[in-house]
């Protein structure tokens, strides 16, 4: 008993020491209404310290540049680069380079199909536009074309001797120009034409003794006459109005089938023949239907296919 009342007297001097503190500080009051206190009181209390977070490094993917040059496989894309891929497989002919040429070039036949089927439907759909139907193709056709070709070369000699000129007929000592002047012959008696011999590098000899040589003019020695009209080679058939209008039908051994071809070119290009005779002469019916051959590409704007159809479009009406 008298333990118990010894703690009880150390207790009760705690609590009125502690007590004293509290009521000595009564001017503060309560702790809620001193902000003073309570920011003290936060700044006591440690803060916790933020765990450190490595810095990653944002990775930026790069988008590779877009494609610069021509589709692949496309038409200009084919003009830049197939005959690299060609000359590299004949140059190095190795298993891979030719497998990878032929996938190129398999790749060009495939185009070339499609663009064929696509175009046999457009001629078949629009005649004005197909180049065949201007031509007859029967054999009563084929007939009447040789006619109108004699006929037109016919036209063509005459309108020459009216102009004073005619047919020259270059050649020298080759075996080439000697079949041509067999050639030369069989025009001159198919259509009664003037042509004359001119001899290069002293061939005088090559008409003594041949058969029909007679039917030509008297040759004439070339003078330098040949580099004048610039030929490229021997022998040479030309159209010429003297003194200064002259234009080479061609070069070497030219059959009558040739000549019948080339002689109007020539002739249309000295304007011997009009532009209708000429196509006569090339066998082309009159009358065909060619809208397009009289499109005025001179009111064209651009070449969209847009514009290019109403041009034609303008040129049926």
């Amino acid at each position: 008993m008298r333990y118990l009342m010894a703690l009880l007297s150390v207790l009760a001097a705690a609590n009125a020491g502690a007590a004293g503190k509290f009521y000595d500080r009564a001017d503060e009051g309560w702790f809620f209404y001193n902000e003073q206190r309570l920011k003290e009181m936060a700044q006591e209390k440690p803060s916790p310290e933020k765990p450190e977070v490595a810095e990653n490094p944002v990775e930026v993917t790069e988008l590779p540049p877009a494609p610069s040059g021509p589709a692949p496989m496309s038409v200009e894309w084919f003009q830049q680069n197939f005959d690299e891929i060609q000359n590299r497989a004949i140059d190095n002919p190795t298993p891979e380079n030719v497998a990878a040429f032929y996938v190129v070039h398999q790749q060009m036949m495939h185009k070339s199909t499609q663009f064929a089927r696509v175009a046999a439907q457009v001629l078949a759909d629009n005649p004005d536009l197909d180049p065949r139907v201007r031509f007859s193709n029967s054999v009563s056709g084929e007939k009447e074309r040789q006619r109108v070709s004699k006929q037109m070369m016919s036209l063509i000699f005459d309108r020459l001797k009216d102009r004073n000129g005619g047919v020259w007929f270059f050649f020298d000592n080759s075996n080439v120009s000697r079949q041509m002047v067999n050639g030369m012959i069989s025009l001159a008696k198919d259509f009664d034409v003037d042509i004359l011999p001119v001899a290069v590098d002293g061939a005088e000899s090559q008409l003594e003794g041949m058969r029909g040589a007679d039917l030509l003019l008297p040759p004439i020695v070339d003078g330098g006459l040949s580099d004048r009209i610039q030929l490229g080679a021997l022998p040479a058939v030309v159209l010429a109005i003297p003194p200064s209008e002259v234009e080479i039908v061609g070069y070497g051994t030219l059959d009558q089938v040739r000549m019948a071809q080339r002689i109007p070119a020539a002739a249309r290009l000295m304007g011997i023949l009009s532009e209708e005779e000429f196509l006569h002469a090339r066998g082309e019916l009159r009358g065909a239907p060619n809208a397009a051959r009289q499109i005025d590409f001179n009111d064209l704007n651009d070449t969209t296919t847009e514009s290019i159809l109403r041009q034609l479009q303008e040129a049926r009406k």
